[in-house]
């Protein structure tokens, strides 16, 4: 799994790095998500399916925020019993 720390890793030394996926790591922040939209001016595709902390208005904020960038988040939908 990645952690916060491996993401800072990332935005801090990979200033080229093209795409990332870290789906399904439930222990990644908004702040260090962001880290590596910001510092990876070349990043094209960034899959954050199923990372829960990582909500829906989190989502839109960030594509807005990165156009250039194809943000991938999808999410497990539980519906409910009857």
């Amino acid at each position: 799994t990645v952690s916060d720390d491996d993401l800072i890793a990332i935005s801090e030394n990979c200033f080229y790095l093209e795409q990332l996926d870290i789906l399904g790591n439930s222990d990644i922040s908004k702040k260090s998500a962001e880290m590596v939209l910001m510092e990876c001016k070349h990043l094209k595709f960034f899959d954050v399916s199923f990372c829960s902390d990582l909500d829906d208005e989190w989502y839109r904020g960030a594509k807005q925020r990165y156009p250039h960038v194809d943000l991938k988040k999808s999410a497990q939908h539980v519906q409910p019993r009857d």
